[in-house]
């Protein structure tokens, strides 16, 4: 026996074998800002897994600020979609420290497979500390009568992490009584540092 005139369907059920791609584009936050991680940041792609299968996967949390979903920190482990990103329901949150780097590190899987990529943050510093004064300085400056004394580092020195040193202006709140400031021949009301540092 063989049978002819029969037809019949054969379905071939596809082996979900390719792990998913990820692409990153760098995010742009300021210093304790926050920027949200979109499908622009974070592109998922996978030729044999629909897209509503793929899951991705915080593995390492930043070490400058938080991934956020709808306003909740994430743990490592936590998970999203890609429908998620593109809600805009990702964010990250700059914890404010003085720093211009930070990183994620997120993984994709489609329940079989898994992929892993770094999402790089440039922070952009924003000037928001306030400039101390060099600790042990002599605050006293002896000057004999009728003569002139430089004001030096010695006396006057300070430092801003979020500026350049030498651009730091001194005001003079007010003037001395029985004397005065000058930069060279001129009564001056302000200087900066850098005119210390010159003499």
């Amino acid at each position: 026996g063989t049978l002819i005139g029969f037809c019949f369907n054969i379905t071939i059920l596809p082996v979900d074998n390719q792990a998913p791609e990820m692409l990153t584009k760098q995010l742009k936050v300021e210093e304790g800002g926050m920027g949200h991680i979109t499908v622009d940041h974070l592109l998922v792609t996978d030729v044999d897994t629909k897209e509503y299968y793929i899951r991705v996967l915080l593995q390492r949390k930043p070490v400058h600020g938080v991934v956020a979903m709808d306003g909740v920190p994430m743990t490592e482990g936590n998970m999203f979609t890609l429908e998620d990103l593109r809600q805009l329901k990702v964010r990250y949150n700059h914890d404010d420290s003085e720093t211009v780097h930070d990183e994620v590190i997120f993984s994709a899987t489609d329940g079989s497979n898994s992929a892993e990529c770094v999402l790089e943050i440039k922070v952009s510093p924003v000037n928001d500390e306030p400039p101390a004064m060099k600790p042990g300085l002599n605050p006293m400056l002896y000057c004999l009568e009728g003569k002139e004394v430089t004001i030096t580092t010695e006396n006057l020195y300070a430092t801003d992490i979020d500026s350049n040193n030498d651009k730091l202006m001194f005001m003079i709140a007010r003037q001395p009584f029985h004397g005065k400031v000058q930069k060279g021949s001129q009564i001056v009301d302000h200087f900066s540092q850098a005119d210390i540092i010159a003499g």
